[in-house]
């Protein structure tokens, strides 16, 4: 790997699952069966955006998986 390369850091959000847990509670909100990481549950921004948002303080976005 080129040096540069290395020294370049990653972000990787992880926003997988079925969101079997909460899924009363985001039913309740969404009204529908929606995974948590796409529902708005504090804002206008689904919990998804919010992690992008706060992940790109840190890194850009065309580092962030």
């Amino acid at each position: 790997m080129h040096p540069e390369a290395q020294a370049r850091p990653w972000a990787l959000v992880l926003a997988g699952g079925d969101g079997t847990r909460l899924r009363p509670l985001t039913r309740q909100i969404a009204g529908d069966e929606r995974p948590k990481q796409f529902c708005r549950v504090l804002s206008g921004q689904t919990l998804l955006e919010q992690t992008l948002q706060r992940s790109a303080q840190l890194l850009p976005r065309d580092r962030t998986l």
